[in-house]
């Protein structure tokens, strides 16, 4: 472990000026693991799989069940894989669910605690764009998620589209970040992006028009939730290539692959030669 100072100040997409500084603990080693999920997944690799991306699904938190560590299928399938590290994403935000949350993070092994990530509402731009969420409403519950999850000795975060549509939605675009109020009280800063047209990491992520510049310089531990390239003959050279530009930049922490498919979406499932070159 050790400890990354940060600084920094700026405006949001909603117009406010937002500052902060302080430290955040953090192992210096950066990671590559996967999403992990049910339906059309790709196999598991035969190398340790060290960090894991897992949902809640909404309403995981405010039904009848009490989710914990032992009675959670995914997280059982990614500890037997190797995963040390764990970023989980849940979407309730009511003060019964958060009851439930709290007793989730206390089931949570001593052992993995200190390299266990949490966000709330991840994506949320979308949303905010589609309607379908408020800014007012997004902040509120990222406040009391944050609140409860650091109240139990656990970090906290936002995670972003790190690919936004344009307002004609036409075309991808970077920028438009969406900050909570109190970013200065999380820990760390988060984000999914995909390659889907295969440009490569360097030019369509970490150019001065990509997103790096802007989670570089907010100075926070950067985890990025979901990343894939289509499946097909230049997968392993694209993945291998993100691999190496986030190996470059020790403030990214931990990098998950999206090794699924879903319906009407691309088939981002890794070949084995990108699994060999990610997991490595």
């Amino acid at each position: 472990m050790g400890t990354l100072p940060y600084a920094w100040s700026g405006t949001d997409a909603q117009g406010n000026t937002r500052t902060g500084a302080g430290s955040v603990a953090t192992s210096s080693a950066t990671l590559f693991g996967r999403q992990f999920a049910t339906g059309t997944v790709g196999p598991l690799p035969a190398a340790p799989v060290l960090t894991a991306r897992i949902y809640f699904q909404p309403g995981d938190f405010t039904g009848a069940a009490q989710p914990t560590w032992t009675n959670q299928t995914l997280i059982t399938q990614a500890v037997n894989a190797g995963a040390t590290s764990f970023l989980f994403s849940m979407k309730d935000a009511t003060a019964a669910a958060m009851t439930k949350w709290r007793a989730f993070l206390r089931s949570i092994p001593a052992a993995y605690r200190d390299d266990t990530w949490c966000v709330w509402m991840h994506e949320h731009e979308a949303k905010i764009r589609q309607g379908s969420l408020t800014f007012a409403a997004y902040d509120a519950g990222s406040d009391m998620v944050r609140t409860a999850t650091q109240a139990e000795g656990f970090k906290f975060g936002p995670l972003h589209n790190g690919l936004n549509r344009n307002a004609a939605d036409t075309a991808w675009i970077f920028g438009n970040y969406v900050e909570p109020t109190n970013l200065a009280l999380c820990d760390f800063e988060a984000l999914d992006c995909y390659d889907d047209n295969g440009k490569g990491a360097a030019s369509l992520f970490f150019s001065s028009s990509g997103w790096w510049p802007y989670f570089r310089d907010v100075g926070k531990p950067i985890l990025i939730g979901e990343y894939g390239t289509p499946t097909g003959p230049n997968q392993a050279t694209l993945a291998a290539g993100m691999k190496a530009e986030c190996l470059a930049r020790p403030q990214i922490k931990r990098v998950h692959y999206w090794d699924q498919m879903f319906t009407n979406n691309p088939d981002y499932r890794m070949t084995a030669a990108t699994a060999a070159t990610w997991y490595a």
